[in-house]
C-alpha cells in the first residue's frame, strides 16, 4: 500500500535555500529485507513523486534510508558486510543507477540473536542530476550488494524519502 504526502514540506535551511521534502511510504510487510551470507542487488521501495510544482529547479538533492528495526536470526553476531564499496542506489524508473548512500563494512551491526532499534541513513551525494524535470516520477532504489556476515539479518520496515532543495 502507498502513502502520498498531501502537498510536499517546505521548510528553510540553515543555509538560507529553501528546503522542499517529499516522501514515499510503504506498507511494512512490504519492506522488509533479509540478507545472507551470498551478496545479491536488492529492490527498496520505489519513490513516486506526483506533488511537485512543475517550475521547480532543484539545486541539490539527496536520498535517505529509514528503518524500524534490524534482526539477526542466524544465531551469530551479525552486520552487512562489503565486497568493494556497496551503495544504496537511485534511478529515474528504467533508468542507470547511481550510487546515493555510501555504506561502511559492519553498519547495521546486531548481537546474536537479539533485535536492535532503527535509524535513518542520510546520503551524502548529491543526485539531483538523476531528477526527472520538474522533479514530479517514480525513481528506483536498490541496495547494491546486499550481504550480511552470516545467513539471516533482517531490515524491517524500510521507507525511501527523497530530500530536494530548491
Amino acid at each position: 500500500m502507498q502513502f502520498y504526502g498531501e502537498e510536499p514540506v517546505v521548510a528553510s535551511s540553515l543555509d538560507g535555500r529553501s528546503s522542499m521534502s517529499w516522501a514515499g511510504v510503504y506498507d511494512p510487510g512490504d519492506a522488509d529485507l533479509k540478507a545472507t551470507d551470498t551478496g545479491a542487488d536488492k529492490a527498496l521501495p520505489s519513490i513516486t513523486a506526483v506533488k511537485f510544482p512543475s517550475d521547480v529547479t532543484p539545486t541539490y538533492a539527496r536520498l535517505m534510508v529509514k528503518y524500524r528495526e534490524i534482526e539477526d536470526e542466524s544465531g551469530a553476531d551479525n552486520y552487512i558486510t562489503l565486497d568493494g564499496t556497496e551503495h544504496i542506489q537511485f534511478r529515474q524508473n528504467a533508468g542507470t543507477y547511481i550510487d546515493a548512500i555510501q555504506l561502511v563494512a559492519k553498519m547495521l551491526q546486531v548481537n546474536a540473536g537479539t533485535r536492535s532499534s532503527g535509524d535513518v541513513m542520510i546520503g551524502a551525494i548529491d543526485i539531483t542530476g538523476e531528477l526527472f524535470s520538474g522533479v514530479n516520477g517514480t525513481y528506483n532504489v536498490q541496495w547494491e550488494n546486499f550481504q550480511a556476515f552470516a545467513d539471516g539479518l533482517s531490515i524491517h520496515d524500510l521507507q525511501t524519502i527523497l530530500q530536494v532543495w530548491f
